[in-house]
Order: structure tokens, then C-alpha cells, then sequence
């Protein structure tokens, strides 16, 4: 796998997860010598969750002030109007009072804040894995200067080299297909936007309603939904969304070390769910208590960096645990179980 090879600048040992993850193509043919010798080169994966739709539900702020707070509120009013309806008819909690109790997305500069108080210095490799996030480049700008070495699946394939898992060669086939299959794709969209609110399943979902012009009553969507059509569009959708956040998966999977930002994620619970049980729960994973961690940032302009590393750590290590399955919770999030997850070798 590209990815992995080039995140670990070609070392010659694939890592503890590769044979499980990609098979017989974590056997390296050709390898570059580099100064590490023979030892797999480690790199940290860090899943962002700091998407447009995350952030406009969470009702927070995050510091952009008036323009901020007018394009997420226009963002709710399209994809979340129930959410700005009860947010004008009820008194909702304040968004000092959300951070306060750990309700909202953690933003970059945070999570580089609890990276660097973890001890991850600026020469850590870093690869980002997460949809597209919320203020673009400039909200990167200082989680990339801290990390100059943080890159993502698209920095480390070429398109030609991506192209084949985005199961279409071009954006233009795409929009033809859903020109070609509106029915189908609007009822699919909306389906999977209540689901997973994603940026990608939201950006065609307002595709599909805001732009195609398509409305359907209730009936008309189960008439859509049981059609054997819908049922094949809903596949190739499902299909291309799942094959480009395969990459992300792989890539934080086989990490050194993985860290997630919101630990509800599908995503994350996946990735840290493989990790405790093929790596026998050795592999280190960053879970942070977002309540913790938000008390100890709003006193951060007041304590000395010492303390406030310490004080980080604390808040991630009470959260390392390895715990069994609790009752009726995913076996994937959870993946310890004396009752259904004996390993036959």
C-alpha cells in the first residue's frame, strides 16, 4: 500500500497491522535505504472531525466571530431547520456553556495544543486523516506550522494513483450520474445524511434538493425506496464514498500511534476497535476527554506550559483503559468480549 510506504519514507519493515490490513501487499519489493536501518519508520495519525456539518450543529463558536456565526447559522437553516426552530422557540445553552461541557468539536489548534503537551515534537509525521474541514487551509495554518510533516491521502497519492478507489475517473461522471439517476440519488442522499451527517453526504444532499430542484412527498420516496434501481444507485453511492475512507482507515489503522478528536466518530470507534484487537492492546491510541480537555484549555493562558502538559496527560491517560464489552454496545467499538470473540489461530 502506497500510503503506508510513503508515510514510513520506505522502510523496509512493514508494521505490526499490515499483514492484516492490506495482505500480501505489505510485502515491500524494492525498498530505499534510509538512515533508520531496518526499523519501521513510525508516524502518528490524528482523525480531524471539524467538518462544516459537525460544526454548525454543535451550536458552538470557534472564535470567527460575526461572518462565523452568520454562515453557520445560513449552514443550519438549509441542513439543520429543526435545529435553528428549537433554537429560536427554546433557550438553548450558550456556547460557553456547550465548550464547558465538552460539547464541542475540538478544533485544530487544540488538537495540536494536546499533541504537542503529549510530547509529539515537530519532526512527528503526521497523517491527517478526516473530510474536508471547516475554514479550509487558513483554519489549518496552525496545526501545519506546528507539524510542517502533516499530510493526507491526496498530499501522498497523485490522481492518478487515487483515482482508482474514487471508483469514478473525473467529478464530471459523477454529476452525470446523479444527473441520470435524480429519483434515486435524492431519496439515497437524504437517507444517508440523517444517518452520518458527513460534509460529503450534506454537499449531496444540497446538490440533489437545492440545485436539481427535486421534491418528493412521503410516498413518493417509499415508492423510489423499493425500487430495484434505487437500490443499485444506493450501492454506487455507498460503493465511492466508502472506497476514498477506506484509504483514511488503513492509514490510521496502521499507525504508530492514533489520536481522534470526537471518539463518537464511526470512523474512530472502527480504527481504535482493530487496533485493541489485532495489536492485543498494545498499539497506542489517543482517546481525549473533550469535557477535560476544554476546562484545562480555558485556563490555559494562565498556567505554565509544564502544568498544562501535565495536566493534558492526565486527562488522556484516564481515558486509555482497555475495558470489556459493555452490554449491548458495538463489538467493533469494543472489541474485548469473553463471550463472542474467542481467537481461533
Amino acid at each position: 500500500m502506497l500510503i503506508l510506504q510513503r508515510m514510513r519514507q520506505n522502510s523496509s519493515q512493514p508494521g505490526p497491522l499490515d499483514q492484516n490490513l492490506v495482505g500480501p501487499y505489505a510485502k515491500v519489493s524494492k525498498v530505499v535505504k534510509r538512515p533508520h536501518g531496518g526499523k519501521t519508520a513510525r508516524y502518528l495519525a490524528l482523525h480531524l472531525r471539524f467538518e462544516i456539518d459537525m460544526v454548525a450543529h454543535s451550536l458552538c463558536e470557534f472564535g470567527g466571530g460575526g461572518e462565523e456565526r452568520r454562515e453557520l447559522e445560513a449552514y443550519r437553516q438549509i441542513h439543520f431547520p429543526s435545529l435553528t426552530l428549537i433554537n429560536k422557540s427554546k433557550k438553548l445553552p450558550s456556547p460557553a456553556v456547550l465548550r464547558e461541557e465538552g460539547l464541542c468539536p475540538l478544533a485544530p489548534e487544540e488538537a495540536g495544543l494536546m499533541l504537542a503537551a503529549l510530547g509529539f515534537n515537530r519532526k512527528t509525521h503526521i497523517f491527517l486523516a478526516g473530510a474536508q474541514i471547516y475554514g479550509g487551509r487558513s483554519r489549518l495554518a496552525a496545526l501545519s506550522n506546528l507539524y510542517p510533516n502533516l499530510v493526507t491521502k491526496e498530499d501522498l497519492l497523485s490522481p492518478s494513483e487515487i483515482a482508482p478507489f474514487s471508483n469514478f475517473s473525473s467529478q464530471v461522471k459523477f454529476s452525470r450520474l446523479v444527473l441520470d439517476n435524480k429519483k434515486a440519488f435524492f431519496f439515497v442522499a437524504s437517507f444517508l445524511r440523517g444517518c452520518n451527517g458527513s460534509f460529503l453526504f450534506s454537499s449531496i444532499y444540497f446538490l440533489c434538493k437545492h440545485i436539481l430542484k427535486f421534491q418528493y412527498s412521503y410516498c413518493q420516496l417509499l415508492i423510489i425506496l423499493t425500487s430495484r434501481h434505487t437500490l443499485k444507485c444506493m450501492m454506487r453511492l455507498v460503493k465511492f464514498l466508502l472506497q476514498l475512507a477506506a484509504l483514511d482507515y488503513i492509514g490510521c489503522t496502521a499507525a504508530s500511534a492514533f489520536a481522534m478528536t470526537d471518539s463518537g466518530s464511526q470512523l474512530s470507534a472502527l480504527v481504535s476497535g482493530y487496533r485493541i484487537y489485532y495489536g492485543g492492546g498494545e498499539m497506542m491510541t489517543i482517546r481525549p476527554n473533550k469535557r477535560r480537555l476544554a476546562n484545562i484549555f480555558l485556563k490555559n493562558s494562565t498556567i505554565e506550559w509544564k502544568i498544562f502538559e501535565q495536566r493534558v496527560r492526565k486527562a488522556v491517560r484516564q481515558t486509555k483503559q482497555i475495558h470489556s464489552r459493555p452490554l449491548a454496545r458495538s463489538i467493533y467499538r469494543h472489541p474485548c468480549s469473553k463471550e463472542c470473540m474467542c481467537r481461533v489461530e
